[in-house]
């Protein structure tokens, strides 16, 4: 049962179906210009044809609908018919000329209208205008023959008249078809993060979108209409060279890491520029695109990641998309370096001046670590942890990072002849390197994270450096690292012991090639003394060792061994 509010659906069909008057909405420019081209060759049929009146129906595929565009008696409204309803229904229905000498005796015919208007419809001709698709656009109708009723050459003739009407429909459609695309294009061009710039044959921009008016600070709309060659002058005037380039060769230029001078920043923007010729499908020249990528944030990036990786780190993060900071296991070389005598430093310094030296001191080794592609995982107080081998491995890992403790003595030196110079102290440090298995990845919490490494590895690598602090030595390394260079850097063994936290026994290498003043004699006895040692033949290990002494007094290592 349905509610005395609601229709049946039967009825509510068939209000549907009902002719309606509807006041006309407003019309665009280019379909008011079709109107008035379909009204005038209606009015050449009504004059040829001799009717009284006319109309035209065009088919709405939204409402399914046939509205009228021109018809005389309806004070401005359109008509909306169901495509079934009356004489210009059936001809479009059926896609035939329909012709009736007496419309009410026609079952076809719907009064409905005459009496909406006060008119009396006698004789009626109808033709379906069919579009170069053969799909049927509208109708157009004819009423009231002055003088007799439409004859059959009146047919051919309103055939002749509705494919001209047909044209004039196809234009208008063709012609939306390419705002709507015109429309989708600039909205996709507007929505882009990078810039494009178009330029014609004369080298008059045509078309700025706002990403370019972003990146280069323009005034787009000021723009359009300029020459490219007095928008890029001055430090730009490479841009226009770069056009006549690529519009000379007709093939597209790449320019990557490109800067523009923004004269109103005084300042650069970083961009990629691709100039690309525009041709039309006959492959003739119609001007240049330049398509402008901002690479502004990417500088920035770089410079801000640039203080914790190396390039070539960052080279491969910004281009792989996991950034390769996931979970891994793998072989890693640890350098920890630690300063001497640090506390009673600072106990001399004080908060400010320990604070700036920590700083001063930090700069100079965090430009060692990366410029052998090393990555600082974090400060400790006044010591350095750094990486090499991750997040990315290589077959110099070990080697890179004995380089790079012997250019941290190297740069230390030079910090400390300024710091001397200064009336301050000098700075003592010693560097341990550990090479082992560990798990790389971002840890922490989702809060917080930092890349580092966990392992024994990272142990190993501490109490490496705690050892040179024992041994007295510069630079001491496990012997997996120093397995690990190609070509065997100059080094002495100096013990086979297991260190603190560890479980193995571990060769124990002091790095000399930062060190001329120890001489290969003291090397090459320091050699035989500690195979005596760890025969169990004391005495002449006693006598090697006391013999390196004799060459270099003050040589820690062997005091200690012997």
């Amino acid at each position: 049962m349905t509610s005395s509010l609601e229709k049946p659906p039967f009825l509510a069909l068939e209000e549907r179906r009902l002719p309606r008057l509807v006041e006309r909405g407003a019309r665009s420019e280019e379909h008011a210009s079709r109107d008035v081209m379909l009204a005038k060759i209606l009015d050449v049929a009504l004059d040829v044809l001799d009717g009284d009146r006319g109309a035209i129906y065009l088919h709405d595929p939204a409402t399914g609908e046939l509205y009228t565009t021109h018809a005389e008696g309806l004070s401005g409204r359109e008509l909306r018919i169901d495509p079934v309803n009356g004489l210009a229904g059936a001809a479009f229905s059926a896609g035939q000329i329909v012709n009736t000498a007496d419309a009410y005796h026609d079952p076809r015919f719907d009064p409905w209208l005459d009496q909406a208007i006060g008119y009396r419809t006698s004789s009626a001709l109808c033709a379906p205008i069919f579009g170069s698709d053969q799909s049927c656009l509208g109708v157009v109708e004819l009423l009231n023959k002055k003088h007799g009723t439409f004859s059959t050459p009146d047919e051919r003739r309103l055939e002749g008249l509705a494919s001209q009407m047909a044209v004039a429909l196809d234009y208008s459609r063709l012609f939306d078809q390419m705002l709507t695309i015109k429309s989708h294009n600039e909205s996709m061009l507007r929505s882009l993060t990078n810039g494009v710039i178009t330029v014609d044959l004369d080298r008059v921009v045509t078309y700025i979108n706002p990403a370019a008016s972003r990146i280069l600070h323009l005034d787009g709309d000021a723009a359009v209409g300029r020459s490219l060659d007095d928008i890029f002058d001055g430090f730009n005037a490479w841009v226009a060279d770069a056009m006549s380039e690529a519009s000379a060769s007709g093939e597209e230029k790449l320019l990557p890491n490109s800067e523009f001078f923004i004269a109103s920043h005084d300042d650069w923007v970083a961009a990629n520029l691709a100039v690309v010729p525009l041709r039309d499908t006959k492959q003739t020249a119609l001007g240049v695109m330049l398509v402008i990528e901002d690479v502004q944030r990417e500088k920035e990036l770089r410079r801000t990641m640039s203080r914790y990786l190396s390039n070539e780190v960052i080279d491969r993060l910004m281009v792989q998309a996991d950034g390769g900071l996931g979970g891994t296991s793998q072989e890693v070389t640890i350098l920890f370096s630690d300063i001497r005598g640090f506390t009673p430093l600072t106990e001399r310094l004080g908060a400010p001046e320990t604070v700036s030296m920590l700083n001063e001191y930090f700069s100079f080794m965090e430009d060692v670590v990366t410029n052998r592609s090393g990555v600082i995982d974090k400060y400790i107080g006044d010591a350095i942890m750094a990486l090499f081998g991750s997040p990315f491995p290589s077959d110099n890992d070990a080697a890179n990072a004995i380089q790079a403790a012997g250019d941290m003595f190297h740069v230390l030196q030079i910090l400390n002849t300024r710091r001397l110079a200064e009336g301050k102290s000098a700075i003592r440090i010693g560097v341990g390197i550990g090479t082992g298995t560990v798990i790389t990845g971002n840890i922490g919490s989702p809060k917080r994270m930092d890349f580092t490494v966990i392992g024994d590895a990272v142990n190993l690598a501490s109490r490496i450096e705690e050892a040179t602090k024992t041994y007295g030595a510069d630079i001491l390394v496990c012997g997996t690292t120093r397995a690990r260079v190609t070509p065997t850097p100059r080094a002495r063994r100096l013990d086979l012991i297991r260190l603190r936290g560890q479980t193995r026994p571990i060769e124990l290498w002091e790095i000399l090639a930062h060190r001329p003043d120890i001489p290969d004699a003291v090397i090459d006895t320091y050699a035989r003394g500690l195979e005596d040692y760890l025969a169990g033949n004391w005495r002449p290990a006693v006598e090697h060792f006391d013999n390196v002494l004799a060459i270099r007094g003050d040589d820690r290592p062997a005091a200690l061994m012997a």
